[in-house]
Formats: C-alpha cells, sequence, structure tokens
C-alpha cells in the first residue's frame, strides 16, 4: 500500500541512520566571524584613543597659539597716526617723518615684514 500523504508534523528517525544524517557542525565560520567583529571593534577604540589622546597633547597647544596671538594683537595696539619712511638705519631702527610734525628716531617691531619697507612707503605708528 503506498504511504498515507504527511499532514502535521513529521516524526523524527530513531537509530543510526538518523545519527549519519545530522550535519556535522563546524564552528570555525562563526568563530572567524566573531573574531574579524571583534577586530574591527578594536581597531575602532584604538582609533578612538589615538584621537582623543591627539585632542588632550593639541588643545594646550591651541591655548598657547591663543595667549601668544592676543599677546601680539597687544603690542600692534591700535596705529595713532600714519607716517612714512625717510630712512632705515639698521635692521630695527628707522627714521619715519609724521604727517604731522617733526622726524623720529624709532624702533622697528620684530613682525613687521623688512623686506617690504623703502623709503617714501608709508608706515602706522603709535
Amino acid at each position: 500500500p503506498p504511504p498515507p500523504p504527511r499532514v502535521g508534523r513529521r516524526k523524527k528517525k530513531r537509530g543510526p541512520d538518523a545519527s549519519v544524517k545530522i550535519p556535522s557542525v563546524v564552528p570555525l565560520s562563526k568563530c572567524r566571524l566573531r573574531n574579524l567583529k571583534l577586530e574591527r571593534i578594536k581597531d575602532y577604540l584604538l582609533m578612538e584613543e589615538e584621537f582623543i589622546q591627539n585632542q588632550e597633547r593639541l588643545k594646550p597647544q591651541e591655548e598657547k597659539t591663543q595667549e601668544e596671538q592676543t599677546k601680539v594683537e597687544d603690542l600692534r595696539g591700535t596705529p595713532m597716526g600714519v607716517g612714512s619712511l625717510e630712512e632705515m638705519i639698521d635692521d630695527n631702527h628707522a627714521i619715519v617723518s609724521s604727517s604731522v610734525g617733526p622726524e623720529y628716531y624709532v624702533s622697528v617691531m620684530s613682525f613687521v615684514d623688512k623686506d617690504q619697507l623703502e623709503p617714501g612707503c608709508a608706515i602706522l605708528t603709535h
């Protein structure tokens, strides 16, 4: 007689035939994927740690730069007048005539580009 059509749950086979049909469980692929994922997380955390260390190292440097910038701005101050350069005495001193009055022997600030200074050019004084 033909086997009846299956209705409901399928019966599990018992005996030696059932144990042969069980697929072999090889955890290597899952372990490899898990290992790769953990390595990627580790790399990300190392990158994040390095970034934080760089930020902590650069923060005092940025504050120092800001402080120096403020000092330079204070040194520059606001110019009180416009004059013209008469003559460069040496790298740090010059003779300047103001538009209003006499000539002055002045020191040249360190931040001034001395290559751009030539007799007759307009300069700011304070």
